[in-house]
């Protein structure tokens, strides 16, 4: 058969000498590019100073020249330009240079997940100079955005990696001489690409520009690195790597020259491309105001009124999709070359010569069509969000460049824009200076807006003066730094304490370039005794190439760099490849990190190590165990993964009859006995649980809260069952009743009685505990209370009240007052009661029920509780009316114990044993949401395990998409997903509706999916409920009303209509 003959490259002509130079406009040779791509791509080939390139705009292509066995990177154009300012530097080395390699090995544990951690400190700095900058200014002036993004960049890179300060925001609104000098760098490099030599040699004035761009750039680096060595510091920041770095593979370090063009490429692109990111994401988030809205109120639950901690960032995940999706449309740095390594055919039809350079036009092909779908230029984050990232085609994304040459700072630009990003929502109301104002691309060797202007408004009534105490309302640079320290650099054996009793020992290796891993290494080496078990050694991966031995217990914590292994642990992964079944008798556990970013690769190592070991005859202890930086903590993923699978499994196989908890032993002269009676005086059957989680969910308004609680050991639910928590009484309230028996918080007092008591006996306790935690002290007095309190009362006036009061108190009006007895002897001042009187008028503190708001498929020791804070006016007096087990929930933090409950709940609130056969409907208000909530998660994990799901509505009744939205953001994924639709109802603003409406308008949707024999459950207040069987009762008979409609309901099967009403 003949070959194929191959397809012609197209192009525009091109002139003799010139090229297609006058095919590009040398202020916006990026548009011009594209302009061109749309005429001739999905590739054309262009001609400059007599070097043929090839263009590439599709997606289809991309994916196949990011094959690295294919296709390397090259520098050419103006990339190759730059080489007249930083030579050799990491972004400018030709393949094969030394240097590029030996300054990669140097600096890659700089740009590990440890270290940019440790540097959020740093960044925080920065971000403090801009939010006062504009918060000084005030709403009244139009802000350069762009500019200052340029000025937080460059400083933040030169602080972070260098500890110098350029103070961009205190030079009296003028830019700093090295960023003038760099934007004109960059500008030129890219004229003086397309244009022939003999034409730059002519462009006298420019050229001189141009080499005094490139000696300010030099002098200033020259500056910080005399600096450095005249002032030395102890610390593994860019600069130090850069002076005393040696790679480890040769030996070798840099010179001067090599050091300070890596300093220039830092500088520049460590802050041009980030400052671009981030006015994008601003211009397109103020452009949609819902996704600005959900962006803040995301901020804002997440966040709250703390200051931002490097624990927020990973909670972020809107955030986290706005800057994915700007960098689809808005690649920052909108290309990269790569050549055939041999000649070659792409796309099945084009020849391609080794060594072609191909450039791939980022911006084009992040918006290809047949990738992207129809809407493909259409700035839409949510399809950067969750599993629609993850499922996004191979190579379709590519703004940090690919494979070993892409951007070695990406860690560092993703934290930075995070946390500005937040910090801005946090602090500030941001408008557009222009409403009609629409991008406008400002170009240089990367791009950024034109004219770029805003308007901040502080939030929250802060003023300037008193926001620099409010950004740092609590301080979490100590945490952040606890969370990556390391133990010394002593030997393994003598670093950590041993358990004298241990019989087995641990081997730990890992595979890091950027020290993440080995830091986790060391976490886990040290809680080791703990647990029993010394530590053999704590090494490299390649240290313990041909030790692997029969009976060892082996923890291997490693990582993937673009699909391949750290430089620390290639050859123990040649070594497992050709193993056949040499490591029998190795018991082992895997632990990954990766960056699900480069989704291609995710884990790929990891899972790899994994696979050989079990084949070669390992044992596996554990599941992999993995950690995703791109949306979680590296380090509480590890922890979770050692105090959830690994300690549990290696204290029941290889420690018979050891518990894995741990006890730390001390000597004291001092001993304490702990008891827990208020259980039991109170006949409650609870144990205790630990708070892991608790936020605020609402922005404004009646404030809701989400509270995640570790279960007792053995204690179990279901999906859509209920939690007891047995609660304490606000403290305001037990500081009223100690105010009016005039006792101090400290007075103790002792119990006794001659009649049964559910009080505590003859046991000395403080009475602010008495009164917190056994008695009902906002309970409604009963007409007895009332009339027992009125024989006490010495005026007649008061005795006249309270007998007519005890009367009301018969009929619905009075009760609805809801007077407590401490109520009544705060108003009526001359009743005489005594404290044991009022003690025994109370009923004993009883726990208070909760539907849980997750599923024990998400977590079977974890559960979660949605709740609304009661805190309203009291309807008897003046005082606000506190709920106590709502108020006592919300004032829990991260770690406090509670005394909790699981109850199971009606037989039918339960979904479906059969889901992929019956669909469901659910309906709730406000916090009523609770248990549909564990009723979705459950359906997305049934999802994810290949279970073919029947449809589910979801009916939501709230007040406003940004006061009270409950759960927006992971709605909106489940709805993304397929496993529900959701249809909220908002009964705030001018337009009122709400939850029954929203039903009701529905109908033909209910009526159909009820014909399929669909259950429905309601979760909310009487009203809502009693509404809800009006509407469906109509749906299901053809629209009759009232009483009527409700009879059709009342006739229904109870496992179909399932309602949990809440008070």
């Amino acid at each position: 058969m003949a070959a194929l003959k191959p397809t012609p490259i197209p192009g525009p002509s091109s002139l003799p000498i010139l090229g297609n130079s006058l095919d590009i406009d040398p202020d916006a040779a990026l548009q011009s590019l594209t302009k061109l791509g749309e005429k001739y791509g999905p590739i054309f080939q262009l001609t400059f100073a007599g070097e043929t390139q090839f263009i590439i705009t599709s997606q289809e292509l991309m994916d196949e020249l990011c094959d690295g066995s294919r296709f390397v990177k090259v520098v050419t154009g103006s990339l190759e330009r730059l080489r007249d300012g930083v030579g050799d530097a990491l972004f400018t080395a030709h393949e094969g240079e030394a240097n590029w390699g030996i300054a990669h090995r140097i600096l890659m544990p700089i740009f590990g997940t440890v270290k940019i951690r440790d540097m959020f400190p740093l960044m925080e700095d920065i971000a403090d100079q801009l939010c006062l900058k504009w918060a000084r200014y005030g709403s009244e002036h139009a802000l350069e955005a762009t500019d200052d993004f340029t000025r937080l960049t460059l400083d933040t890179i030169a602080l972070c990696a260098m500890d110098f300060r350029f103070n961009s925001f205190y030079r009296d609104g003028t830019l700093h001489p090295f960023v003038v000098s760099m934007g004109g760098f960059l500008k030129e490099a890219d004229k003086r690409s397309v244009c022939p030599d003999f034409v730059n040699d002519l462009r006298i004035k420019s050229t001189k520009n141009y080499k005094h761009d490139i000696a300010t750039l030099k002098k200033t680096s020259q500056g910080i690195l005399d600096h450095r060595r005249a002032h030395p510091v102890e610390t593994d920041d860019l600069l130090n790597a850069l002076l005393l770095g040696k790679d480890p593979q040769t030996g070798q370090g840099l010179d001067d020259e090599a050091i300070i063009n890596n300093l220039i490429t830092f500088l520049v692109a460590g802050h041009e491309t980030t400052s671009g990111l981030l006015s994008f994401a601003l211009y397109y988030l103020l452009k949609n105001p819902e996704a600005y809205e959900r962006a803040q109120s995301e901020v804002d639950s997440t966040i709250g009124t703390d200051s931002i901690a490097i624990e927020h960032l990973s909670k972020l995940p809107f955030i986290t999709a706005v800057m994915r999706e700007t960098l689809r449309l808005m690649p920052t740095a909108p290309g990269f070359t790569v050549a055939a390594r041999e000649d070659t055919t792409i796309g099945g039809k084009f020849h391609v010569k080794k060594g072609q350079p191909m450039t791939l036009m980022l911006g084009q092909i992040h918006c290809d069509e047949k990738c992207w779908g129809p809407d493909a230029k259409e700035w839409k984050p949510e399809r950067m969000l969750g599993e629609n990232f993850d499922n996004i085609k191979p190579n379709s994304w590519k703004p940090f460049g690919n494979g070993p040459r892409g951007c070695i700072g990406r860690a560092f630009a993703w934290q930075e824009t995070q946390l500005v990003l937040a910090m801005l929502l946090k602090t500030f109301d941001i408008k557009l200076d222009d409403p009609k104002y629409e991008i406008r691309i400002k170009e240089s060797l990367t791009i950024k807006p034109d004219g770029f202007r805003i308007r901040a408004t502080l939030r929250h009534h802060i003023n300037p003066a008193s926001l620099a105490q409010t950004l740092h309302s609590s301080s979490n640079s100590v945490e952040a730094k606890s969370l990556t320290s390391k133990p010394s650099s002593d030997g393994a054996r003598s670093r950590y304490t041993q358990d004298a009793s241990a019989t087995r020992s641990l081997n730990i290796v890992f595979g890091s370039n950027g020290g993440t891993c080995e830091a986790l290494a060391h976490r886990l080496a040290s809680n080791a005794s703990k647990h029993g078990f010394k530590v053999k050694s704590v090494g490299t991966m390649d240290a313990a190439v041909g030790s692997l031995s029969s009976d060892q217990l082996l923890i291997v914590v490693t990582a993937s760099y673009d699909g391949e292994p750290a430089d620390n642990a290639r050859k123990f992964l040649q070594m497992l490849q050709k193993l056949k079944g040499d490591v029998a008798g190795v018991s082992y556990a895997v632990f990954g990190c990766g960056n699900r970013d480069w989704h291609q690769s995710f884990h790929h190592i990891p899972i790899l190590v994994d696979d050989l070991l079990q084949k070669n005859g390992g044992t596996r202890l554990v599941p992999l165990g993995k950690s995703d930086v791109s949306t979680s903590d590296a380090f509480s993923d590890f922890e979770t993964w050692e105090e959830t699978q690994l300690w549990p499994t290696l204290g029941s196989s290889f420690k018979p009859g050891a518990s894995t908890n741990f006890a730390i032993s001390e000597v004291s002269g001092v001993q304490v006995n702990i008891t827990h009676p208020r259980q039991v005086t109170l006949h409650q059957n609870v144990a205790e649980g630990v708070v892991t989680r608790s936020e605020t969910l609402t922005r404004s308004g009646p404030v809701k809260k989400h509270v995640e609680i570790k279960l007792p050991p053995g204690m179990t639910y279901q999906t859509g069952d209920y939690i007891s928590v047995l609660p304490l009484n606000p403290s305001k309230t037990v500081q009223r009743a100690l105010a009016y028996f005039r006792l101090p918080k400290d007075s103790v007092v002792e119990i006794e009685s001659a009649t049964s008591t559910s009080l505590p006996l003859t046991a000395p306790m403080s009475a602010s505990d008495l009164l917190g935690s056994y008695v009902e002290l906002t309970q409604p007095a009963t007409p007895g209370d009332v009339k027992k309190l009125a024989a006490l009362a010495s005026s007649e006036s008061t005795q006249r009240d309270l007998s007519d009061l005890a009367i009301s108190l018969m009929t619905p009006e009075g009760r609805y007052k809801r007077a407590s007895i401490l109520d009544l002897l705060e108003k009526f001042k001359d009743i005489n009661l005594s404290l044991g009187s009022f003690l025994e008028m109370l009923p004993p503190l009883r726990a208070r029920t909760y539907s849980i708001s997750s599923a024990p498929l998400w977590n079977p020791s974890h559960a979660t509780l949605t709740i609304s804070v009661l805190s309203e006016p009291s309807r008897f007096d003046q005082r606000q009316f506190l709920g106590v087990a709502s108020n006592y929930l919300s004032e829990l933090q991260e770690g406090d114990v509670i005394r909790v409950m699981t109850r199971a709940s009606n037989a039918a609130f339960h979904p479906p044993e059969d889901p992929d056969s019956i669909p469901i409907i659910m309906v709730a208000s406000g916090s009523g949401l609770a248990p549909f909530r564990g009723f979705l998660q459950e359906r997305m994990l049934q999802l994810r395990g290949g279970l073919k799901l029947k449809p589910a509505f979801l009916f939501f009744g709230c007040r406003s998409p940004v006061q009270d939205d409950l759960y927006q953001t992971e709605l909106d994924e489940f709805e993304q997903a397929g496993i529900v639709k959701v249809y909220r109802a908002y009964s705030g603003g001018s337009e009122p509706m709400y939850v029954q409406e929203k039903l009701w308008r529905c109908n033909e949707l209910v009526k159909e999916l009820w014909d399929d024999g669909a259950k429905m459950f309601v979760c909310g207040r009487v009203d809502m409920v009693d509404g809800i069987k009006g509407v469906l009762g109509k749906i299901l008979s053809d629209g009759r009303e009232g009483q009527e409609a409700k009879d059709v309901v009342i006739k229904l099967k109870p496992s179909r209509f399932v309602v949990e009403v809440f008070s």
